[in-house]
């Protein structure tokens, strides 16, 4: 039976920003590095179905590990962006007001500065329509450090740079078991040889990094107590492409709805200026990623109230996405969980449940956050 040092299970962005700094660690053997994907290549699930922004770290409770992780993650990413080459923009968003929503505008900015955040910028109506002369809203915040990357780009390039040191990354390969062993865990996986024998491996260290299916691995971990398993609830984010042209600079982000899930339907763009509006967000039963055309006059209404020039008939169906929840409807957002021995007494075992936005601004941070749990050298 092949044994490994380290298995991560998912080729999303985070599971693929583990297993590049688990290659780097002077206490493993890349070579010995197993990366699993069920699907037929990485970032098929969560990573390739968001806006690709870069989060300035405006939201998030204070002390929460989506603020720490999120703020120290941004200059990562930037720095390991900007070091090979990928294309990103630092953009900057407007967090925009009417006049009635002012407070809850500035205690968004407070929230942000006891986060850790110190480089945000109020503007008045008259400051804003001199950045942005179609936005129409009485105040605005400002996040400098907000932008946009390709995320597809830095996967490939965390992923290429992470096999050249010579980890394994092997797409087509569902988990199908568990169990921990004297060597750490024993897996095995489903292979699509002709006499349909799983492949068994056993692997020292393990990360669950399975985004949507987080708790269903889990499941499979004999022994894991069933009490520690979360239930991870899908909400569903759909997105609208505009047909005219992009009138703004910044991402334009309204001040979420009270009693509402999500950010508000907001525009960003992607690399080439092409302006999205969304997501809008709602709990599902099923993994569907279709966008119904009759949301089209919802979101038409929504982004008028900041932007009223956009065209309704401009506006198509264009993808969605899913976040892996740990909160439900009417419940204070999740924070991200980082499972360890101290639950579950597994030695060897991290997993990670409720790994949504801002997961992949996280990224780095979370890999060196996975680096101290498991105590290795960086």
């Amino acid at each position: 039976m092949e044994k490994f040092e380290a298995c991560v299970i998912g080729a999303g962005v985070i599971g693929i920003a583990v297993a590049h700094a688990l290659s780097l660690s002077k206490d493993i053997n890349p070579e010995k590095i197993l990366l699993l994907e069920s699907r037929a290549d990485f970032g098929q699930g969560i990573s390739s179905r968001n806006s690709e922004v870069i989060h300035g770290g405006l939201y998030y409770r204070p002390g929460s590990l989506k603020a720490e992780l999120c703020i120290r993650g941004k200059a990562l990413l930037y720095e390991y962006l900007s070091a090979n080459g990928i294309s990103h923009a630092r953009c900057g968003k407007l967090v925009v007001a009417q006049r009635h929503q002012q407070d809850a505008l500035l205690a968004l900015r407070d929230n942000a500065v006891k986060s850790g955040l110190h480089d945000l910028q109020i503007l008045n109506k008259h400051r804003l329509s001199l950045k942005e002369s179609s936005l129409s809203a009485y105040l605005a915040v400002l996040s400098p450090s907000t932008g946009i990357v390709d995320s597809h780009h830095y996967m490939h390039s965390l992923l290429d740079k992470a096999q050249r040191r010579g980890i394994i990354f092997a797409a087509n390969s569902p988990v199908s078991a568990i169990k921990p062993c004297r060597d750490g865990f024993e897996v095995s996986i489903e292979t699509n040889q002709a006499d349909s024998r799983d492949y068994t491996f056993t692997s020292k260290l393990l990360i669950n990094s399975a985004g949507l299916s987080a708790d269903k691995i889990a499941d499979k971990i004999i022994g894991l107590k069933k009490d520690l398993i979360p239930k991870i609830l899908m909400c569903k984010g759909d997105y609208f492409s505009y047909a005219g042209a992009n009138p703004f600079s910044h991402l334009i982000y309204p001040i979420p709805e009270a009693d509402t899930v999500g950010l508000g339907i907001h525009c960003t763009m992607d690399l080439n200026n092409q302006l999205r509006i969304g997501p809008d967000a709602a709990y599902i039963a099923e993994e569907s990623y279709h966008v119904e055309p009759y949301k089209t006059e919802r979101f038409a209404e929504a982004v008028q109230r900041y932007f009223p020039g956009l065209k309704p008939d401009l506006l198509q169906p264009s993808y969605s996405g899913i976040r892996p929840k740990l909160s439900g409807p009417g419940e204070p957002a999740g924070d991200f969980v980082f499972q360890t021995e101290d639950e579950h007494r597994l030695k060897g075992l991290v997993q990670l449940f409720g790994m949504e936005s801002p997961g992949l601004t996280a990224s780095p941070a979370i890999a060196q956050h996975i680096i101290h749990l498991f105590g290795l050298s960086p």
